[in-house]
């Protein structure tokens, strides 16, 4: 179900059409497949996407495409152009046939939209044949893994963070598709513009600072065994944030297991107090 058609030599797509236009086109026999060049007729969606279709007895066994990744398709297609690249949609390259390709000046972009599943070495040989000139970036209603096995939530996030290979999870909420960037949650429209603003771009490392300290109180037994009474206990806690935002919590290496066993003193957590909460520390 592609998006473009022929009409006259010259290429349509129906998700830059006006809706003049669109209404233009109903009944007209000039349309062609562009993949057979075998007549087509406009059709809309269960999503609402305008796109062509073969007309009966005339399909060339293209495959079809779910009304989802159509959806994502068109509105990528949209973004591109509003931000005034040259965006195609079913676009073949050598060797390779990109959902949208967008091109400006030496620019050149490709946006892969996987709805139903695929190897991660499927995802590497197709992304391989794009070579160094075409940017390509993969977005995946589910992660891919290697084949055979069933990814972890542990493998995927480690696939969201490659240099060679930018994938992205998509998905669709009532209020359109999202598209998540590592810790944040953009539109799949902000996510698109991001990328062609080059706004997204793949780090070694991040550099931290803190911006909370958190007072955790918890209460523990004595270690004596002559004793054995429970008191209260006291650390902190720093939240650190990155200047994309990123947070990255640094715990106190007891906060788990050891602090049963090995709870700090009290003339340590007083200090800590006066040092870090001194105008809480009457309180406290």
């Amino acid at each position: 179900m592609p998006l473009r058609a022929q009409l006259d030599g010259c290429s349509l797509n129906a998700a830059l059409l006006s809706e003049t236009q669109w209404q233009a086109l109903k009944g007209s026999r000039q349309l062609r497949m562009p993949c057979c060049d075998a007549p087509a007729y406009r059709r809309t969606s269960r999503l609402g996407t305008r796109h062509f279709a073969h007309s009966p007895g005339s399909h060339c066994g293209a495959e079809g495409e779910s009304a989802e990744h159509l959806a994502a398709k068109a509105k990528t297609v949209r973004v591109c152009d509003e931000l005034g690249w040259d965006a195609l949609s079913e676009f073949a390259g050598d060797n390779w046939r990109a959902d949208v390709y967008a091109m400006r000046g030496r620019h050149r972009v490709a946006f892969e939209i996987q709805w139903s599943r695929q190897s991660l070495e499927g995802t590497r040989e197709r992304h391989a044949a794009y070579g160094p000139d075409v940017k390509c970036y993969w977005l995946f209603r589910k992660l891919p893994s290697p084949i055979g096995q069933r990814a972890d939530p542990d493998q995927l996030e480690r696939l969201t963070a490659e240099r060679d290979l930018p994938i992205f999870r998509l998905s669709l909420a009532d209020s359109g598709f999202n598209v998540i960037v590592d810790h944040k949650t953009l539109s799949l429209r902000d996510f698109v513009a991001a990328r062609l603003e080059r706004r997204i771009r793949f780090c070694e490392q991040r550099n931290y600072t803190v911006s909370q300290v958190q007072l955790v109180v918890c209460t523990v037994e004595c270690w004596k065994p002559s004793c054995r009474s429970r008191y209260e206990v006291f650390y902190t806690r720093r939240i650190l944030r990155s200047d994309c935002g990123a947070e990255h919590v640094e715990r106190e290496p007891g906060e788990v297991d050891i602090l049963a066993q090995n709870p700090h003193s009290a003339l340590r957590n007083w200090r800590v107090v006066k040092e870090l909460f001194a105008t809480e520390a009457k309180d406290l």
